[in-house]
């Protein structure tokens, strides 16, 4: 159930094939974006990224040069890759699981949180060590979660019960963490079905649609230092963490939110938002913005997607752009209609460009192209979704090669 949504987006891609002519460069199964980079996975196992690397070498390529690499680079493994480790927080750390279940990730260290790898900043991928068996893991920067193959739970990183904090030093986050694992308690009756770590907290579903989180959600103090139940009125379905705010959806269709309303998700009022006023929601707030009931939600750092029962699609949140060295910053707090040429089987939100993989196999991105995240040039930032990739039409986006 963890990965339901990425076994979805690769059945349908696969399925997709067999009515498609052959193919003249591989699908995207999976795209994940980082604070300004891109990292792709391919249908035959292979990982791409490209982007502005950071000084925390997040593009994997050997270096911790801020420097543009416009177009996407192959990195390599030993042996195929099978997915993109989750990563709500879009920081700039990245796990990937080959297809023999090893595990390696590269980026930003300073967490402790990539077991068996003391150095602060890793510019290329390495093995990830663990003393326990893993069946699935999630992470963000800060935090890394684990699933043994008998439903346990473990995790390392940042202590949940801390308040958020900026660490000024490697020495200061790295002093900050516990890198070895411990097993975390849920109070669950029943089998945990989904999980996600988002910056400072985690969050559980169960199978009887019960929510419990562990860690920091608004930021300010260390509201659950253990994995506690949140009451709802109804059974929810699906989490979607956020930064300082977690999105749920209940089985009515109705969503809900808690935590810091930064970002204008639940808060209809723009000047609240703007000026921080009334925005914190410690308990599950309902979301009256959507007139259909919703069906799917995609959540990034600090906006939403979401898929009404009607297959309409609507996003809204922080829109913030980045044109060459001008920025733009708008809250959107009304649901804007997002027009796509198609049906949509996953959606990747970033924290400035989002993305849409399609049934047919195109991916299509909008949002700012700093990090030329939609095209090797120097663009305009667009809310108009831009062709990314194409299986069989590579002229006319990114071509993947070597």
């Amino acid at each position: 159930m963890k990965k339901l949504c990425s076994c979805i987006a690769l059945v349908c891609v696969l399925l997709s094939g067999c009515s498609q002519p052959a193919s003249s460069q591989p699908q995207v199964t999976d795209l994940q974006f980082r604070l300004s980079s891109q990292v792709l996975l391919t249908e035959n196992g292979e990982i791409y990224t490209w982007g502005e690397n950071s000084p925390f070498g997040e593009l994997g390529q050997g270096s911790d040069q801020q420097e543009i690499i416009p177009t996407p680079r192959k990195l390599s493994f030993p042996s195929p890759i099978a997915e993109i480790v989750p990563c709500a927080d879009s920081q700039n750390l990245t796990f990937v699981r080959s297809m023999d279940g090893q595990y390696y990730a590269w980026g930003n260290n300073r967490a402790g949180i990539v077991l068996g790898a003391d150095d602060y900043i890793l510019t290329t991928p390495v093995k990830v060590e663990f003393d326990i068996p893993v069946q699935d893991l999630d992470h963000s920067v800060r935090m890394l979660t684990i699933q043994t193959p008998n439903g346990d739970f473990y995790g390392c990183g940042i202590d949940p019960a801390f308040a958020e904090s900026y660490f000024f030093s490697h020495e200061e986050e790295r002093s900050a963490s516990h890198m070895e694992l411990e097993k975390i308690e849920i109070p669950s009756e029943s089998a945990i079905v989904d999980y996600q770590t988002m910056y400072q907290y985690r969050t559980f579903l169960n199978e009887d649609g019960e929510v419990f989180v562990q860690g920091t959600i608004n930021g300010i103090q260390g509201d659950f230092p253990k994995a506690t139940a949140i009451p709802y009125p109804e059974k929810i379905v699906q989490i979607a963490p956020m930064y300082r705010g977690l999105v749920t959806l209940g089985e009515s269709g109705t969503l809900y939110f808690m935590g810091y309303d930064t970002f204008g998700i639940c808060t209809d009022d723009r000047d609240h938002v703007v000026n921080f006023i009334d925005l914190e929601y410690p308990r599950p707030v309902k979301i009256s913005k959507m007139q259909d009931p919703v069906r799917r939600v995609w959540a990034g750092t600090s906006s939403i997607i979401v898929e009404t029962i009607a297959g309409e699609y609507y996003t809204w949140g922080y829109n913030f752009s980045r044109n060459n060295a001008e920025s733009d910053q708008e809250f959107m707090t009304i649901p804007n209609r997002l027009h796509l040429p198609g049906k949509a089987i996953h959606f990747s939100v970033g924290p400035f460009s989002s993305a849409a993989l399609m049934e047919n196999g195109d991916v299509w991105i909008w949002g700012s192209n700093w990090g030329r995240a939609f095209s090797p040039e120097e663009k305009e930032a667009t809310f108009t979704p831009q062709l990314a990739f194409s299986p069989t039409n590579p002229d006319r986006g990114f071509e993947l090669t070597e």
